[in-house]
């Protein structure tokens, strides 16, 4: 495999994080990932994209799941390494 670089940006409703991100990964000729990455996820699982979005980014209800060493119940740990998996 060769190198990757991932980044990040942090944003809030109305601080135009998406566009930075763009400009970003524009200026950096790298792709882009933001809700597309949840499209791409669902095509490849052939699921419905509905169904990732109800559990990403939103904590795991810990009352609800539980994890045993690396292995968990949590549909919300299971969306955020299927998306490192995909990047």
């Amino acid at each position: 495999m060769g190198k990757q670089m991932l980044i990040s940006i942090s944003r809030e409703f109305g601080s135009e994080g998406h566009t930075i991100a763009r400009k970003v990964a524009a200026d950096l000729g790298i792709t882009l990932y933001d809700r597309n990455i949840l499209e791409a996820i669902a095509e490849e699982k052939e699921t419905k994209v509905e169904k990732l979005e109800q559990f990403d980014e939103v904590p795991r209800n810990m009352m609800l799941t539980r994890s045993v060493g690396e292995h968990t119940s949590s549909m919300e740990d299971h969306l955020v390494n299927m998306q490192f998996e995909f990047l």
